[in-house]
């Protein structure tokens, strides 16, 4: 974890298995789901 966008909030990077393609999952510094967007941000290869 770590705020990866910049935007003050704590972020996650996660990696899908089938295709290692990087997402990210933009945090919202909310006590409940992230209603952000995943973000593609790369692979994993």
């Amino acid at each position: 974890m770590g705020d990866w966008d910049r935007d003050g909030h704590q972020d996650l990077i996660t990696r899908k298995d089938a295709t290692g393609d990087l997402y990210l999952h933009p945090g919202e510094s909310r006590r409940d789901y992230s209603y952000a967007s995943l973000v593609r941000i790369g692979n994993g290869r």
